[in-house]
């Protein structure tokens, strides 16, 4: 059944900000999957970078990135990589911020779509799985399991960038509490400026869109909001429209 959507409800300003000032350099590459090589200052660094995709889209040569000093001399990578620079727009690219900004904005209660709830637990199990959040509210509990968005093309943002086992098995996870008699909620968080509609990325992983088609179908309902890149923080957006998941792709 559809959740409320909460629209009379005024919005709530919730900004997730960064543990020390970003420091911008510029894009060299990205080695060994948790590597970004940059510049600094003119001079090289090596920064760690906590993303587990594929970074589609999101990176270019000599781009601008943004880094965050740990103030740490004794950390193997002192600087991790936050946000890139693509195509004039800001991308967070630390995928941990995900579940940050949203379960800040649940604290908050910014997060209307979600319905009413009185407790949030993060990280719970489910099976041989953790889901990212479990809401309890008056007679009904919510599985979310949160998803970030970062591959653009034109107005289109569209998971996953690469193909993604897991995601599959969080969605079949999902209809499978549906199935029990709760809700479940598959949240597109997409961290990053530019698009404007949200689909699935069926050509890059038909088994995910098969899998996500037959969970929407089983009642696992999908949103999506923006989060904003900013120097100093990553602050929570707009809604924005999900479509094609149980057809085909638009555009």
């Amino acid at each position: 059944r559809p959740l409320p959507q909460g629209a009379r409800d005024p919005p709530v300003s919730v900004t997730l900000p960064y543990e020390a000032p970003l420091q911008t350099g510029r894009f060299v590459a990205r080695r060994k999957r948790f590597f970004c090589d940059l510049l600094l200052d003119d001079a090289p660094l090596t920064a760690h970078l906590a993303n587990t995709g594929s970074m589609r889209g999101c990176t270019a040569p000599d781009a601008p990135v943004r880094v965050r000093d740990s103030g740490d001399p004794k950390r193997k990578l002192r600087f991790s990589a936050e946000q890139i620079q693509v195509d004039g727009d800001w991308i967070v690219v630390n995928t941990a911020r995900a579940n940050q900004v949203v379960a800040r904005a649940l604290a908050a209660g910014a997060l209307p779509e979600l319905g009413p709830y009185d407790t949030v637990e993060r990280e719970v199990r489910l099976g041989a799985s953790r889901v990212d959040f479990r809401l309890r509210g008056p007679g009904r509990v919510v599985w979310v399991e949160v998803k970030s968005v970062t591959l653009r093309e034109g107005e289109w943002l569209r998971f996953p960038d690469a193909v993604s086992a897991r995601a599959a098995k969080h969605a079949r996870e999902l209809a499978e509490r549906v199935g029990e008699g709760e809700e479940a909620v598959l949240f597109f968080l997409v961290p990053r400026e530019g698009g404007r509609r949200v689909t699935v990325a069926r050509d890059l992983d038909p088994a995910y869109a098969e899998v996500l088609g037959q969970a929407v179908a089983a009642g696992v309902q999908v949103v999506a909001r923006r989060a904003l890149p900013r120097i100093d923080g990553i602050e929570l957006g707009e809604p924005l429209p999900v479509e094609g998941l149980a057809g085909s792709e638009g555009g």
